[in-house]
């Protein structure tokens, strides 16, 4: 059915004809016809120069509020921020949400090493086990003297006990 100005009616099953417009279709084309102006009108009104102040105060507010989220969300759960992961991903090629393992990381690639071994598989997030593990092996706030000195005191201590138990061992006697 079509009346004078070629409009497509859809009959229902009661009988009754609506109108194009008044069905889905045209509801779908004004909604997007809408979205289209309404994008053409804010673009306009970003690139004005009179705007500027406005939008640099919309855009930081945005800003802030999803940094601050970000942030506190990260505070809250005892992890790195999105943020630093992302930065971290980009300059490191890894990333820890722990802070500690995040650390002990960056102590060592300051001595030059390579942690990609020390990812999860298949993935750039750092294993906070064996981040540990090679953190003391090289221990890297420590310099070698220490280390070396380290060792002979643990094993002065360990002579110690070992004289300290074979002379429990032989304690005079009271008939002596």
């Amino acid at each position: 059915m079509s009346d004078k100005k070629n409009n497509i009616y859809l009959v229902t099953g009661a009988g009754s004809g609506i109108s194009e417009a008044a069905s889905g279709t045209g509801i779908g084309k004004r909604v997007v016809k809408n979205v289209l102006g309404f994008y053409r009108s804010s673009v306009s009104y970003v690139f004005e120069p009179k705007n500027l102040p406005v939008v640099s105060f919309v855009a930081g507010a945005v800003i802030t509020a999803v940094g601050g989220s970000d942030y506190l969300f990260a505070e809250a759960n005892g992890r790195t921020t999105i943020t630093t992961r992302v930065v971290e991903t980009a300059t490191n090629w890894t990333y820890s949400p722990d802070p500690d393992t995040r650390s002990k990381a960056s102590a060592l690639r300051r001595k030059g090493l390579n942690l990609l071994d020390c990812c999860k598989p298949n993935s750039v997030c750092l294993d906070s086990d064996l981040v540990e593990n090679k953190y003391e092996e090289v221990k890297p706030y420590e310099p070698l003297r220490y280390r070396s000195l380290e060792q002979q005191v643990l094993s002065l201590q360990e002579e110690n006990e070992r004289l300290k138990v074979g002379k429990d061992l032989k304690k005079p006697s009271v008939l002596e």
